[in-house]
């Protein structure tokens, strides 16, 4: 026998039936809510933030999250064999990510990284 929401108050009152509707939708939340934290990667979320990136300009990129403004370090620029600029940055322990731009606009065209990946991560 399935029970409806309404089934289980039967018996209460209508105020009362409210409070238990809005209890099973706050746990029902919950429980869609609980497992999305269970599954978070800060690898993940590192490669999307720094591909977010991709069609701003070079200047402006690391305003976007405070987390990768406080850590980066800039180490290098060279000029590479497409006519592009690459620029290196050391961000946490091992990680090192890349942006190649177009150097007449400026424009973030591609990344990369190396270094161990808890080492590229952000976190929430």
């Amino acid at each position: 026998m399935v029970l409806g929401v309404t089934d289980l108050t039967i018996g209460v009152s209508n105020s009362n039936k409210y409070l238990c509707l809005w209890w099973f939708i706050s746990w029902v939340a919950f429980l869609l809510v609980v497992p999305s934290c269970v599954n978070y990667d800060p690898h993940l979320n590192f490669k999307h933030h720094m591909s977010d990136n991709i069609g701003m300009s070079i200047d402006k990129f690391n305003a976007r999250h405070s987390d990768i403004e406080l850590k980066t370090i800039f180490l290098s620029k060279k000029k590479l064999a497409n006519g592009n600029v690459e620029n290196e940055y050391k961000y946490s322990g091992t990680c090192h990510f890349f942006y190649e731009y177009n150097p007449l606009t400026t424009i973030i065209v591609s990344w990369r990284f190396t270094g161990r990946k808890e080492h590229c991560g952000i976190a929430l």
